[in-house]
């Protein structure tokens, strides 16, 4: 099976699916056959009046005849999601289906040995009010790194990223949380219930992994909770980071202020060929060294005592934030 994108549908369309497994192939024959008598507004219109028990035009009656032959499964995948949805979404005006919803056909059919496994977890994420699933074979959900904005007012515009096996990453920002994942079965986008055009989404590379990975409750408070609480083990390291990040910025800005003053003395005559001169600006290049020196050990000493935090880290972050520093100067 090659997937060549990533392949997004409804939860409940997934569930439908798998309740008429054996019987979906024969579902969609006669499904394509019937749309060369009829549109398919009209089958999903007369579907509907059908399983309702309601009586239709006599001209309409092949329609009501494919009702009765696929009548289990059409119940079925009416029950699971709304077949009227499910048509219109998910084929074409032929009766073809999409190839996103073909994507997990073909997925159930090739793992119909886990088949109440993944309807275990269908439920699961359909309880959790999970609406849509998205998958894709290769992803890796620990090559990324998250963050949230604990600044309350923006913080509810935007959906929190879920993980297993998260680890909050040390970063100089007061209002922001940098994460990522250890190893994680999935990846969730938890939206704030205030706002229902956020929808609850989940990433995955498969679908037999267990139900128990998942949280008890997504809702948005309660990630949000969770990923504070995981904060409160990184205060030290943070603190540590800030520390460094501020050292780095102070020295790398007294580095160019002394530059700038060294060449204003060499440009002065009368005073660029005094000894002082020499004497004075070599004092203060060897005090600077020092300090470099005392800023390497306080570095070392941090990486050592909290292993979340790397030279490299240490030299990201400073780089950001004199970046955006230099931004907030340009504005103004």
């Amino acid at each position: 099976m090659e997937q060549k994108a990533l392949a997004e549908v409804k939860v409940v369309d997934v569930m439908a699916i798998s309740s008429v497994l054996d019987q979906f192939d024969s579902f969609n024959q006669n499904l394509k056959e019937l749309t060369t008598k009829y549109n398919m507004a009209d089958i999903i219109y007369h579907l509907k009046k059908a399983i309702r028990g309601e009586t239709t035009f006599f001209r309409k009656r092949g329609i009501y005849q494919f009702y009765q032959e696929n009548k289990d499964t059409i119940d079925i995948i009416n029950k699971n999601s709304d077949i009227f949805v499910f048509l219109s979404v998910n084929y074409d005006d032929d009766g073809t289906m999409k190839p996103y919803l073909d994507f997990y056909y073909r997925y159930l059919l090739e793992h119909k040995d886990e088949k109440e496994q993944i309807q275990a977890l269908l439920q699961r994420l359909n309880e959790l009010e999970i609406k849509e699933i998205a998958m894709d074979k290769e992803l890796d959900f620990t090559q990324e790194e998250y963050r949230f904005e604990s600044w309350q007012c923006r913080s509810f515009l935007y959906p929190i990223v879920y993980l297993e096996n998260m680890e909050i990453l040390p970063n100089y920002e007061t209002d922001v949380i940098r994460y990522r994942s250890k190893g994680s079965n999935y990846k969730l986008l938890i939206g704030n219930e205030r706002y229902a055009y956020i929808k609850n989404r989940i990433f995955v590379n498969d679908l037999t992994f267990p139900v128990e990975s998942l949280p008890q409750s997504v809702r948005w408070k309660s990630i949000q909770n969770h990923i504070l609480k995981l904060t409160e083990s990184t205060t030290k390291s943070k603190k540590a980071l800030r520390n460094s990040v501020d050292l780095n910025v102070s020295l790398q800005d007294l580095d160019v202020q002394i530059s700038d003053t060294c060449n204003t003395f060499t440009r002065i005559d009368g005073v660029n060929s005094k000894p002082e001169l020499v004497a004075a600006l070599t004092q203060i290049k060897n005090g600077i060294a020092e300090l470099y020196d005392i800023k390497r050990e306080y570095d070392a000493e941090i990486t050592t005592e909290h292993p979340s935090l790397s030279q490299q880290a240490i030299k990201e972050e400073t780089k950001q934030y004199i970046k955006k520093r230099d931004s907030m100067i340009d504005i103004d």
